[in-house]
């Protein structure tokens, strides 16, 4: 019988972010028959536990830049053994910092290598410095993405670059059956408007402007409740610090509930407990948290901006709204709330 072939994945980082959780419904996908997957982490978290859950055997070696040059010598001479070692297949980078250290790694073996990129923000000399060895195949979430990266990368090699849409279980992410009851499950207030966002605390998430919004929707509508989900961890500790003194500033304490981290399976509930999703987001690659919001029949008050016209039909599955307007999100919420 023929032997699975090995998948060696790099992250750069052990949360659970969203290019993490993109990985793991990949593994999720996998079938062992065909397919072995092994990791590469950075540091230790999160991630262990779910690699563990998923029998996926993993290291922990620091292929981040911020390394040094003698480290990363280092880490490349361990890829490589372990390439040799396990008969790898393919590498799979999930993100272009690994693939530095990864694909070099698989250059001297002569593996194959895949670099993800979930992000736009990057520029034309990170890439540059990230592609030394140019991957065999380049995956990107959307097709903004796509643009971005073939504009960094030489136009002979724009071929590589492919779309793959991060992954959603829709018999997973479904609509809740009984509201009252899950609310009630969740400890949430049962009767009411529940207006969710979800996503790390970071200043690019659009929180400031949620809480804003928050504000302005209560005049109309005094009995709603804000659900805020996510963590510094992931995030940044003085930006969390701010939004709970804005929450007191703005008189939003009654209102406002910071449920911190949950696992997965309570962030779909709170989802679906939800009667609007709302994420005033700067920045996305894709907007996975978008998506699992419409899987769950919540419909989306988000930014106007690539490549969030690729998940939300305006008007239709949810409202773009120009970034950081939160009259303008307030009055698509209330909008919402009405109809």
């Amino acid at each position: 019988m023929r032997r699975p072939a090995a998948i060696l994945f790099t992250h750069t980082a052990a949360l659970i972010g969203g290019g993490n959780k993109v990985l793991l419904r990949l593994i999720d996908g996998m079938d062992r028959e065909h397919y072995r997957p092994m990791s590469i982490l950075p540091e230790h978290g999160p991630m262990e536990q779910e690699l563990y859950r998923r029998s996926v055997p993993f290291s922990i070696v620091d292929l981040r830049p911020s390394i040094g040059r003698i480290s990363m010598a280092a880490a490349v001479v361990y890829l490589v053994a372990l390439i040799r070692k396990h008969k790898i297949a393919v590498v799979h980078a999930n993100d272009p910092f690994t693939y530095r250290a990864a694909s070099l790694a698989a250059a001297i073996t002569r593996t194959p290598r895949i670099c993800h990129l979930h992000h736009p923000d990057q520029d034309k000399s990170s890439i540059a410095w990230a592609f030394g060895h140019i991957p065999d195949l380049v995956l990107t979430p959307t097709e903004y993405v796509k643009e971005k990266v073939t504009e960094w990368i030489d136009n002979a090699e724009s071929g590589i670059v492919k779309v793959v849409g991060n992954p959603i279980d829709v018999e997973w992410f479904t609509p809740a059956q009984d509201v009252p009851a899950l609310r009630k499950r969740l400890g949430m207030q049962i009767h009411g408007a529940h207006i969710t966002i979800i996503g790390a605390l970071a200043p690019h998430k659009g929180h400031e402007c949620f809480l804003r919004a928050a504000k302005n929707i209560l005049v109309k509508r005094p009995e709603a409740k804000f659900n805020i989900v996510g963590s510094a961890t992931s995030g940044d500790p003085t930006w969390a610090h701010r939004l709970r003194s804005l929450t007191g500033e703005f008189g939003l304490e009654k209102a406002v509930r910071f449920w911190g981290f949950v696992p997965d399976t309570m962030a779909r509930d709170l989802l679906a407990a939800s009667d609007v999703f709302v994420l005033p987001t700067l920045i996305e690659g894709f907007g996975l948290v978008i998506a699992e919001a419409l899987a769950c029949g919540v419909p989306v008050v988000t930014s106007a901006i690539r490549p969030l016209e690729e998940i939300v039909a305006d008007g239709k599955s949810g409202f773009l709204v120009p970034p950081e307007n939160f009259a303008c999100f307030a009055q698509k919420v209330i909008d919402l709330l009405d109809a």
